[in-house]
């Protein structure tokens, strides 16, 4: 049975305000907080609270607030919960929202936890969500659900049930405003979210295992493709890939090259957080898809080029961050298209250059920010590929080893 509260707003004395991206870090003021280092802040202080409860109208009603309250670690840490998400990570139709909120919480019943947090992931946008179970003076329980949205800093949108089998979809969440609901129309409805829970300091996080096979299957979609690129989950991209073969090469296609709304393709943000199964799997299915004859071979060779919307190759980032696995995979996945003359000279050395827009080449960033394995590694792979294109080491290592305006 429902309660006779409908889902509504937390309580607040002040108007709705945005104030994403709109202070610094106190530590770095060169720095804007946004959405991602908000929504980790509200998860985290849900979960330091004894009752799961987050003071908005103190810490996120003003610029002064948030930046007293949100530290600059918070953004290490949204990228180290990208790289290493938590047990029970899943991506999912945003539909079955509430069928997901069900499982968290018969977890929770089952091992006495009161309250949770989990961060939502959605194109290139992030949310929170709480959970809390609270009995009554009766001793009636009522399951809590509040999700926040940084672009409505200071508030939160709330339902009540009393059952854990109540609640619906996220869009239900989404406020009503104009923006909001068209964002939610793109992007949320029919679309796919990333869930990735967060538990109270001393409850394991093995109180999730085995969730992810009571999971709905996520949507065969772009948004997918790209949630389950950006967080490694590597057996739902395994299932994604097995679904292709059936779909037509259009919408194949539209998946395989998903981008989120800023630009960002799947495969880029897969080597930015350095999911190398991830990318280890999705080159070798792209490859056989081309073997196949189900997708055109164009398209393998545009997914080589993987750049951000800024033009940053995904090779560069691995060798500024030092992800020398991905190198080797990456570079391994060039041998098959050149022996095929799929990629002629000229593109292939672009790619093996790595330069961003100043014109630095990643093998130059490997160098400054001292990532031996990545360099050995390149260098080892470069010399297969100069004897295939018959080049001397000297026009095969320049354009790798230039700086921006020939300094280095």
């Amino acid at each position: 049975m429902k309660l006779s509260k409908k889902i509504h707003r937390e309580k607040t004395i002040h108007p709705t305000v945005n104030l994403n991206g709109s202070a610094c870090f106190l530590q770095s003021p060169s720095d804007a907080i946004f959405c991602r280092h908000l929504s980790l802040q509200y998860a985290l202080d849900s979960l330091r609270n004894g009752k799961g409860k987050v003071n908005l109208i103190k810490h996120y009603s003003s610029v002064e607030s948030i930046q007293q309250h949100v530290p600059l670690v918070r953004d290490a840490e949204f990228r180290a919960l990208l790289r290493h998400p938590p047990a029970g990570s899943r991506v999912i139709a945003s539909k079955d929202f509430g069928f997901a909120l069900d499982i968290f919480f018969c977890r929770m019943m089952a091992n006495n936890v009161s309250h949770m947090s989990a961060i939502l992931y959605i194109d290139n946008h992030t949310l929170s969500v709480r959970l809390r179970i609270k009995q009554s003076v009766y001793g009636q329980l009522n399951y809590v659900v509040s999700v926040y949205d940084p672009n409505d800093t200071n508030v939160a949108v709330r339902d009540t049930h009393r059952t854990a089998r109540g609640f619906l979809s996220l869009d239900k969440f989404i406020s009503s405003g104009p923006d909001a609901q068209t964002w939610a129309d793109r992007y949320v409805r029919n679309c796919a979210i990333a869930i990735l829970p967060l538990l109270p300091v001393g409850v394991p996080g093995a109180i999730f295992a085995g969730i992810a096979s009571r999971m709905p299957f996520a949507p065969i979609h772009p948004s997918a493709m790209l949630l389950i690129m950006a967080t490694g989950q590597t057996q739902q991209l395994i299932t994604l890939f097995k679904q292709l073969p059936i779909l037509p090469e259009k919408e194949i296609i539209e998946i395989i090259t998903a981008q989120n709304s800023v630009g960002t393709p799947a495969l880029f943000l897969a080597m930015m957080n350095r999911h190398t199964d991830n990318v280890k799997i999705f080159m070798q299915e792209i490859q056989s898809l081309v073997d196949n004859h189900i997708i055109h071979e164009d398209n393998l060779v545009k997914l080589l080029q993987t750049k951000s919307a800024n033009e940053t190759p995904g090779l560069y980032i691995s060798m500024l961050y030092g992800f020398d696995e991905i190198i080797d995979i990456f570079l391994n996945a060039l041998t098959t298209p050149i022996a095929q003359e799929l990629l002629n000279k000229k593109l292939a050395m672009s790619i093996l250059a790595m330069k961003i827009h100043d014109g630095e080449p990643g093998l130059y960033a490997a160098m400054e920010n001292n990532h031996p394995l990545c360099v050995t590694r390149f260098l080892s792979k470069i010399n297969g590929i100069a004897f295939k294109y018959k080049l001397s080491k000297a026009s095969t290592w320049n354009p790798c080893f230039i700086h921006r305006h020939e300094q280095g």
